[in-house]
Formats: structure tokens, C-alpha cells, sequence
């Protein structure tokens, strides 16, 4: 049996993509801060060090440096972190799969297919853009992902958790307009991960998108819809011209999920 290396678990999409291996019964190992493997990806030792204890077949990098703001204020930091480290893994000789974003690309011309020229607006979508070409060029895998929603009983991360946070607190939200996405739910991404990563010999740069493009606003009122829900809490908001705001990041995805988008919601 092959074994993966999970990196990020503790992440957002981490944590369906540790259901998703735990699911299929497959042999995988943790690797990250306070994980079961201890890894640094700030400290190229620690790579090293990880990569030998993990007796790993297969790597699967879902870990990143995720806050714009952050990255904004060491963009050393969050170079190293998602893009030298990137090529680290991918230099080990494994076959590999890593997660990128749709927050590589300016949103002047989505949707966007995986060819299209990638010019980040943020520090975030360059160090990521980083980690893109640093495993294309050791001839790993590289998925893009759009807005990721779904529900975890520990958190209200993710798209869908940000609005359910909103309604039990009773505190007021802002959603644009404005700004549009191909949101997918993080349980049909890990699953589908990991059939590219498993059985399958694929390579180069590709794109993994929900069924439909839409705005924040638009989201949100699906979600009350197939809930049930109704909420004055809401009030639809413009992205305005804030630094980092990219207005059309939506993508063409190479595959379909399986399912509608208030199938996925129902979910969330």
C-alpha cells in the first residue's frame, strides 16, 4: 500500500482531505506544526528531516501561509513558506499534488482557464504563484481551487462556516456584489484530490471548480435558500477599489464535481 504525506491537515481543506485518506483506508502520515511529524516549512532542515521520517510514496502539499494581511507583511516569509518549500517537496524525486489558488490571478478577465497568465495582486497570490512554477519545474501536480465552503463541527472556517458564524452571533455582514467565484465544497475537492493524486498519472497545472460562477452576495442567498433561512443580518456590499480585491477569479475547471451546488450547500 502506498503511503501519503498530508501536509496542512490542520487547515481547512486539511481536514476534509484527513477524512477523505481515513475514508479510503489509506496508509498516510501528518506533517506540520503540532502535527504527528513535525514540520517546518519556514526551515528547510525540517523538510529535509520530515521527508526521510515519512517513508512517504506520495505528497500531497495543502499546506500554505493563507492570510493576505500577513503575507503582505513578510513577504519573505510567506515566499519561503509557499513557494521555496513547494519546491523542496517537490525536489524529493515523490510524485506529488499541490494545491494552488484561484487568488494567482488579477480577476480583470475571469473566468479563467489554466492557461491564462497569472498576474497576483497580492503578496499571498505571488508566493503561491511561486510554489506553482517551483513544482511544475521538479514535474509535480499543481490544482488550482476556487472559494471552499463546507462544515466542520471544530470550526467556522470556510465560506459557508463565515455565514453560519454570522447568523448564531447575530452579527451583521457585508457580502459584495461584486467579486465572483466558483466556490466548491472542501469534501468534493478532497475527494477529488485524491483520485488525481492516487490513480492517477497526471500532470501539470489544472483547474478543480464548483458548478457555478457567482457573486458573495449570490452565495449567500443560496445558502439561506436551501436552508430555509431568512436573515436581515445581511446587506450586499461593493469590493470598491481596496488593494487585493481581484474582481473575477472565477474558474474553468477541468472537471465536473458530480453534483448541483445546492446539493454541495445542502452540506454546508
Amino acid at each position: 500500500m502506498v503511503r501519503v504525506l498530508l501536509t496542512g491537515a490542520t487547515g481547512f481543506l486539511g481536514a476534509f482531505l484527513e477524512a477523505e485518506l481515513r475514508r479510503r483506508e489509506l496508509d498516510f502520515v501528518l506533517a506540520g506544526r503540532n502535527a504527528e511529524l513535525e514540520m517546518d516549512l519556514a526551515a528547510p532542515d525540517s523538510i529535509a528531516a520530515a521527508l526521510r521520517e515519512s517513508r512517504a510514496d506520495l505528497i500531497l502539499n495543502a499546506a500554505a501561509w493563507s492570510t493576505p494581511g500577513e503575507c503582505a507583511r513578510d513577504p519573505a516569509a510567506a515566499k519561503r513558506i509557499n513557494g521555496d518549500a513547494v519546491g523542496l517537496l517537490a525536489g524529493s524525486g515523490l510524485r506529488m499534488l499541490q494545491v494552488s489558488t484561484d487568488l494567482v490571478f488579477s480577476g480583470l478577465e475571469g473566468p479563467y482557464l489554466p492557461t491564462a497568465e497569472a498576474a497576483p495582486l497580492h503578496e499571498y497570490g505571488a508566493s503561491k504563484r511561486a510554489g506553482e512554477l517551483a513544482a511544475l519545474e521538479s514535474g509535480a501536480l499543481v490544482i488550482r481551487l476556487p472559494l471552499l465552503f463546507g462544515r466542520l463541527s471544530h470550526s467556522s472556517r470556510g465560506a459557508s462556516g463565515m455565514l453560519r458564524e454570522s447568523l448564531e452571533e447575530r452579527r451583521p455582514l457585508g457580502l459584495f456584489v461584486d467579486e465572483y467565484r466558483t466556490p466548491l465544497h472542501a469534501g468534493d475537492a478532497a475527494r477529488i484530490l485524491v483520485d488525481l493524486l492516487v490513480d492517477d498519472d497526471l500532470l501539470g497545472l489544472h483547474h478543480l471548480a464548483g458548478p457555478e460562477r457567482l457573486s458573495r452576495w449570490e452565495f449567500g442567498q443560496r445558502f439561506l435558500s436551501v436552508h430555509g433561512l431568512q436573515t436581515d443580518l445581511w446587506s450586499p456590499a461593493s469590493r470598491g477599489d481596496g488593494v487585493g480585491r481581484a474582481k473575477d477569479v472565477s474558474l474553468i475547471s477541468d472537471w465536473r464535481v458530480g453534483r448541483s451546488l445546492d446539493a454541495a450547500l445542502a452540506e454546508a
